[in-house]
This record gives C-alpha cells, sequence and structure tokens, in this order.
C-alpha cells in the first residue's frame, strides 16, 4: 500500500504544493507530451474523487507510521502536510457546496480528528490461538469508533517493517515485549494517553465505549 501510494504521488500529486501554492491529484501524469491540460476531478459521485480518497489515505498513513513521517515523492512534505495541501484546492467548493464532495468532507474530518488507536499484540502459542485473536479483533471492531484505526503487531517479517518505519517503532516494540506469547493484549490510546492494558474482548469494548463517550462529548461541545 505505502509503495503504491509513493507512485501516486510521484506520478500525479501537483508538486507545485510544496511552494504552498497548489496541492491535490491530477487525473493523469505529466510525462505524456500530447496533453494539453491536466484536470484535477473534484467531485464525489457515484464513483468518489481521488483526491477525495487520496486525503483519507494519506490520513491513513499519518496515523499508521507518524505525523512526521516524511515522503520521499515530495520534497520536504510528510502525509499530513500532502493531505492538507490536497484539501486546500477545494476549500472553497467546501464552502459553498459541501454536498459535492461528501467524502471529502470525511477526510477533513479524520485528518483534523484526534484518532484512536488500537495496538493488539495477537498471541502466537496455545491451541486457541485463531479463537482467541479473533475475538479481540471482533471486539475491535464492534465499537463505532469514525476515527480509530487498528495496528496488528506479532513477530512477524510484516511487523518488523512496521516498527522500522514508524515514527512510534520504539513504542509499539515495548508493546509486543510486554505482552504474551499466549494471548491477546490490546492498548487503547488517544494522543499521549494510553489504557491500562487487557486481555479480555469485553474489557476492549468497555475501552471503546468510554473513548465513544469521550469523543462524543468533545463534537458535542464543538457544535
Amino acid at each position: 500500500a505505502l509503495n503504491l501510494q509513493h507512485t501516486q504521488n510521484r506520478l500525479f500529486y501537483d508538486c507545485s504544493a510544496s511552494s504552498g501554492d497548489v496541492g491535490g491529484y491530477f487525473d493523469a501524469a505529466g510525462s505524456d507530451p500530447h496533453l494539453i491540460l491536466r484536470l484535477k476531478d473534484t467531485y464525489d459521485g457515484a464513483e468518489p474523487s481521488p483526491n477525495s480518497v487520496s486525503v483519507l489515505n494519506l490520513t491513513r498513513f499519518k496515523w499508521l507510521l507518524g505525523e512526521n513521517r516524511f515522503t520521499p515523492d515530495i520534497a520536504n512534505t510528510n502525509f499530513e502536510s500532502m493531505a492538507q495541501a490536497t484539501v486546500g484546492t477545494v476549500i472553497g467548493q467546501l464552502r459553498e457546496v459541501p454536498h459535492s464532495l461528501p467524502l471529502m468532507l470525511c477526510g477533513l474530518l479524520a485528518l483534523t480528528a484526534l484518532p484512536v488507536r488500537i495496538v493488539l499484540v495477537e498471541a502466537e502459542d496455545g491451541q486457541q490461538v485463531l479463537s482467541l485473536n479473533s475475538a479481540m479483533i471482533t471486539a475491535a471492531n464492534s465499537v463505532y469508533l469514525p476515527h480509530r484505526y487498528l495496528l496488528r503487531l506479532d513477530r512477524s517479517d510484516g511487523t518488523e517493517w512496521l516498527l522500522a518505519n514508524s515514527t512510534s517503532g520504539d513504542e509499539l516494540q515495548a508493546y509486543v515485549r510486554e505482552s504474551p506469547a499466549d494471548k491477546p493484549r490490546a492498548f487503547v490510546c488517544r494522543e499521549q494517553t494510553c489504557q491500562p492494558p487487557v486481555d479480555k474482548p469485553e474489557d476492549l469494548v468497555r475501552q471503546l465505549v468510554e473513548a465513544q463517550s469521550l469523543a462524543m462529548g468533545e463534537s458535542a461541545a464543538e457544535r
């Protein structure tokens, strides 16, 4: 997924965004000499705009890999700044006709939200490994939290890659090190505050319900 995002950035991103003037993704690469004009799709219809999808993707990479993770595709930019620049290209349209870009609005909400991070260190030993892990994953997805993401960790090569590439790699490595091998363990965090680790699905659901109540209270206060 990250390699695909890098390819999209390299071929379609408006690099002049690094100056703070323009941003977003063109519908065509700039390598075709026959193109007279490169356009940017700014309408979410039956198929969402590539720019709306890209804002959500960039935001998820920001969550997964860290706010300060720079991308090698565009000089001096990170995923967050690229998402902000992409939203900036349609900010006038969002003010005048927000219903024309519903998915972009979702991306903007995600970009400005304080996400709930669920780190699940999966069990690897024992006869009930699959059922234990599955029960915790079901619990993690059972509570409506639109701005939450689930990190599933184990001791595989995929987890090693994430630990090496995330700006929170040391923290995630500590979660793996502190977790037992015979049962899954979940850590629920928001910003720099984490709840006590839990090993049972019902305890994970309880913590997520508390996080949901907190998020709803903040939303009501903002209105």
